[in-house]
């Protein structure tokens, strides 16, 4: 297999141009019976997440997906795996290394980017990156999170030009790469609307889990038989629910979904004058990403979704158009695919101030110069 930061300097195909810019190009094959089969390869089995190519970890803002990242990196240490863990969020020092401190790693088999070192992009760097991975014989990469290593994510192409030799790099030097992914703030009808990136994300992803709170089900929920699949287990005998979360499958390509995983939040003392979080595993789960997501939708509190709804809205309209303007009936028609009332959009369109004008017979809206509003991580 060509090795491929080697293959990017020589262009597509890893040749060299036969002749001038517009000679063709050949097309290398291989025989089918020339390959040997390989079974999958994982990482680790709980959960299980393949050692050739690229996972993504996601679920919503503050639901503690560092803190689970801090975990997995602590098991595959403590298995003799070499890991790489880069955070552009969170602090290393006082945030990512007492958590994965508290998880139990070993500290001599985990790597952080020197402060002094540029952040990674993509693909950018992805010459840099294959280097480093070949040197260290690195095991596991985590990247937390996924839009600022792939700053156009939102855009398919952009993802793709970045993952694909990501993808690539992984299969030849058995790295696994694992993503921490947001979810949008306007959310979406399913997880993988939820994810953005036009689905591109999905398609080359080859295994995606949805982390987050365990949904409670109110007691009329569950007197009609709704929730049922959330009513605790006997691993969570005694644990808070409050404290219970999730890590359920959503895809896995080259095996069966497996079960979710439950774990227990819960603080640690390692030292430090406040505890540190850490993830404590109870057991497993049937609940899969899809209806894990169902279920937030579904279970929210009513008094939850109020506070959300503007956040969302506004969200949503900062989205839409921070790329130029909009006419107001495609503004509209977006919002009513989110389910965003029109009330609710109203209010958000207020608070940022849109500017509103009619051009070509038609209604337009667009952001004023700086929008008087911007919700969390914008």
């Amino acid at each position: 297999m060509t090795d491929p930061h080697q293959q990017r300097a020589r262009g597509p195909g890893g040749h060299a141009p036969a002749g001038g810019p517009l000679a063709p190009r050949s097309i290398r094959d291989v025989l089918a019976a020339d390959i040997e089969p390989q079974p999958v390869s994982w990482l680790l089995d709980t959960p299980p997440i393949p050692r050739r190519g690229i996972t993504i970890i996601t679920g919503f803002r503050g639901t503690t997906k560092t803190t689970w990242a801090a975990w997995f990196a602590a098991e595959a240490t403590r298995q003799g795996h070499e890991v790489f863990f880069s955070s552009q969020e969170d602090d290393v020092r006082s945030f990512v290394r007492p958590r994965v401190e508290a998880a139990g790693a070993n500290l001599d088999r985990l790597r952080f980017l020197d402060e002094e070192e540029a952040p990674l992009r993509f693909p950018a760097d992805i010459d840099r990156f294959a280097s480093y991975v070949a040197e260290r014989k690195t095991a596991l990469v985590i990247l937390d999170p996924l839009s600022a290593f792939v700053p156009s994510f939102m855009n398919p192409v952009a993802v793709r030009d970045a993952l694909t030799p990501l993808a690539s790099i992984s299969r030849y030097y058995d790295c696994a790469i694992v993503f921490v992914h947001h979810f949008r703030k306007s959310g979406g009808k399913t997880p993988w609307e939820a994810m953005g990136g036009a689905g591109a994300l999905g398609d080359i992803a080859r295994a995606i889990y949805v982390y987050g709170g365990k949904p409670i089900p109110d007691g009329l929920s569950l007197l009609f038989g709704m929730g049922e699949m959330f009513k605790p287990t006997e691993a969570e005998e005694g644990v808070d629910q409050k404290n219970v979360r999730v890590l359920a499958p959503l895809k896995l390509s080259a095996a069966e979904l497996p079960t979710g995983l439950l774990y227990d939040f819960q603080t640690v003392d390692v030292g430090l004058p406040e505890p540190v979080p850490r993830l404590a595993l109870l057991g497993e789960t049937e609940v899969n990403g899809e209806t894990l997501y169902a279920g937030w939708r579904h279970f929210a509190k009513k008094d939850e979704e109020a506070e959300s709804a503007l956040d969302e809205a506004l969200s949503f309209v900062l989205e839409f158009l921070q790329d130029g303007a909009q006419t107001v009936n495609a503004l509209h028609a977006a919002a009513d695919e989110l389910r965003i009332a029109a009330r609710t959009l109203k209010r958000a369109r207020a608070q940022i101030k849109v500017i509103a004008y009619q051009e070509k017979g038609q209604w337009w809206v667009k952001l004023p110069p700086t929008p008087d509003t911007l919700p969390e991580g914008w």
